[in-house]
């Protein structure tokens, strides 16, 4: 029988080769979302508006995450002094990254996570599916998505517009967001995993409603429009370059 040690250092190695596994899925998935957002460049900045870095974060978003104050100075967090600094920080704003995302998925409603598991056009939507569109979107902007049943009702035509797109368009967009983004584990950032991927079945802009297999019981919330910056990383983070499907 193996010894004492031979068998807690097995269990050891067991445990980091877990943890390892979590963290390795985790940052191809951030590699996903920064591939939409940026072409993974830490430096670029959106000609039309505030998002900058590898993320896209849009001013209000940096000031949700106290990165700058009220009046849009820089605060020093994560030694980050100045839009150079920033730029040429890259441990901060993937650090920024991962604050972000933890912030949207408690943001979540219980309507907008009743939806792991299920499948909609093609989709098996999980925590990874939804945080890659909720970047964009923001968790508020989500979960009025969700409520409409991922249509177009529940998307606005102003954030469309914003992307450079028709609201059809911006629906089929999102969709292909879930689809790269439910290929990945993210219970390192999540806290769970359930199994997604799938092909998303569209193209049309979803019409009224999406097609949705098995119950989804939920509050439907208002739909409200949503400006191109909005005020807090929580209803939007509209503002990124358009990114590739």
């Amino acid at each position: 029988m193996p010894s004492v040690v031979l068998r807690a250092a097995l269990a050891g190695l067991a445990l980091l080769l877990i943890v390892t596994h979590a963290s390795a899925s985790f940052e191809e998935w951030v590699e996903s979302v920064s591939g939409s957002e940026s072409s993974g460049s830490y430096s670029i900045k959106n000609p039309t508006s505030s998002a900058k870095g590898r993320y896209q974060f849009i001013d209000s978003t940096l000031q949700d995450l106290g990165m700058m104050d009220a009046n849009k100075n820089w605060t020093g967090k994560y030694g980050v002094n100045s839009t150079a600094d920033f730029y040429a920080n890259h441990a901060a704003q993937d650090q920024l990254m991962r604050d972000f995302s933890a912030q949207q998925w408690g943001a979540m409603s219980s309507t907008a996570k009743s939806y792991i598991g299920k499948t909609v056009s093609g989709i098996t939507i999980n925590e990874g599916a939804m945080l890659h569109a909720a970047h964009l979107l923001g968790a508020g902007g989500f979960n009025k998505w969700a409520a409409s049943g991922f249509s177009m009702d529940g998307l606005s035509a102003s954030d469309a517009a914003a992307q450079g797109m028709s609201l059809s368009e911006f629906q089929d967009y999102l969709m292909n967001r879930m689809e790269k983004g439910s290929q990945y584990d993210i219970s390192d950032l999540a806290g769970s995993y359930t199994p997604g991927g799938g092909s998303y079945i569209g193209g049309s802009g979803g019409g009224s409603g999406s097609s949705i297999s098995g119950d989804i019981v939920g509050i439907i919330m208002p739909i409200l429009p949503n400006g191109q910056e909005q005020q807090g990383g929580l209803d939007g983070q509209i503002g990124s370059l358009r990114g590739s499907f």
